[in-house]
């Protein structure tokens, strides 16, 4: 019978005797116990799985973990791996347990990635056992795509063990909701652990880590008691469709739903999406249920660790505000930044008052209101008669108190007098120090 290679004609196929690097590999299949050479996937991870100690050490060295607390997972994933068609049940249960093991790990307060990190570690340390044992190339490629089939299975139920925990024991916490809020709100991350705990918790609290957010600061009327504040913030979340803190402590809201408003001392706090369109019906809900009220929003914050820090930025900026006597919408925070600036040190501008406007404020009759009239008159561009409107005076009187003003100060009020009197007077008003009209 005619022969072609190694086949024949009939279509039977002869025997080859192995030679050169085929001889070499038989030889070591033989000493490591195996007839041939392998060729299936589940052969494979059979062959991996013989070896499972070292696995566990090549594990705990990447993780820092000892063998023994990584065997588990180790085990879980081999298991992940298994041949989809014939061991389905298999998968499922092993699937089951890593998320079981993610529940009892959220409970017990162990970080999400410790878990991840053992997990995902497994599946690089199969691909190297298994690359050492010089399977046939197809059994290696079909072990490849398992491998990024059982990263998608474990991090899937990793997740779901811990989020299905996580938000059980959020949605009967309220407490700890409210907690997380005012850390979320007053803790500035200044490493990196302290940010990723940040992360986790506004994970755990149904928060997009990374999203982009917008805070609005609001400061009430001093005559408003303390703690009307929240009842105050609930009737405004009735109005904007937010969640009130008595759907939050009855577990009625769905985790940290967006838009949330809070009651903080004498002031009401509105964390939204950064795209959030209730703006304007904030707005209105303020006009409706509280006189004298003062606002001011963030731009966009992009993830949750810049929110501390913006909010700071807002309070900054609404004690600017209620020193310098403004109400209402404050439609860029940087208007007061300069007010903002001058309130870091009142003793200096103590001096600078004194040292600008002392004379004037020695005038014990007439000190208050040769103030406010210099005030106006710069407000006014210098324009008396605009001025004499505003301090509802006739333009001469006007002219009688800025002559008066220049006797009791010693030199003219333009020129290079004016920039320093601007800054005085602005100090004056930021200190809180009342005027004539007050």
């Amino acid at each position: 019978m005619l022969r072609s290679g190694g086949r024949r004609i009939d279509g039977t196929t002869r025997q080859n005797v192995p030679s050169g690097i085929a001889h070499l590999r038989q030889r070591a299949y033989v000493a490591r116990g195996m007839a041939t050479r392998i060729g299936t996937r589940t052969e494979l991870i059979d062959a991996v799985a013989r070896d499972v100690d070292r696995l566990c050490l090549l594990v705990s060295e990447d993780v820092g973990e000892g063998p023994d607390d990584v065997r588990g997972d180790v085990e879980l994933a081999l298991r992940l791996l298994a041949t989809r068609e014939q061991r389905t049940a298999a998968i499922d249960q092993a699937r089951i347990e890593l998320a079981g093991r993610a529940a009892a790990a959220a409970e017990k307060g162990i970080p999400t990635e410790r878990l991840i990190d053992r997990f995902m570690s497994t599946l690089p340390a199969i691909w190297t056992l298994a690359r050492e044992l010089d399977p046939e190339p197809g059994a290696l490629a079909d072990l490849g795509t398992r491998l990024l089939y059982g990263a998608d299975v474990g991090a899937l139920a990793i997740a779901e063990g811990y989020l299905g925990t996580d938000r059980a024991v959020v949605a009967r916490d309220a407490t700890a909701r409210r907690a997380f809020l005012e850390e979320l709100l007053t803790s500035i991350a200044h490493d990196p652990p302290a940010s990723a705990r940040l992360r986790r918790l506004a994970t755990r609290y149904g928060l997009d880590p990374v999203a982009s957010y917008r805070l609005i600061a609001v400061s009430l009327p001093a005559s408003l008691p303390d703690d009307e504040s929240h009842a105050l913030a609930d009737r405004i979340a009735a109005r904007v469709d937010a969640p009130s803190s008595s759907d939050v402590s009855r577990g009625t809201a769905s985790l940290l739903a967006l838009p949330q408003v809070l009651g903080r001392g004498r002031r009401i706090v509105v964390l939204a999406r950064a795209d959030w369109p209730g703006a304007m019906r904030l707005r209105a809900a303020l006009d409706e249920l509280v006189a004298g009220w003062v606002a001011v929003g963030s731009a966009p914050i992009e993830g949750v660790g810049g929110l501390s820090h913006a909010l700071a930025g807002l309070i900054g900026t609404l004690q600017a505000a209620d020193r310098m006597i403004r109400v209402g919408w404050i439609e860029d925070a940087d208007d007061l930044a300069v007010e903002r600036l001058l309130l870091l040190d009142e003793s200096l501008l103590e001096k600078i008052v004194q040292r600008e406007l002392g004379p004037l404020l020695a005038e014990a009759r007439m000190g208050g209101e040769f103030v406010e009239t210099l005030r106006v008159y710069f407000e006014a561009g210098e324009n008396m008669r605009e001025a004499a409107r505003r301090l509802h005076l006739a333009p001469r009187t006007v002219a009688y108190r800025l002559e008066r003003i220049e006797e009791l100060l010693g030199r003219p009020i333009d020129g290079e007098s004016r920039p320093r009197l601007s800054v005085a007077l602005m100090a004056y008003r930021a200190l809180g120090l009342p005027s004539a009209s007050t």
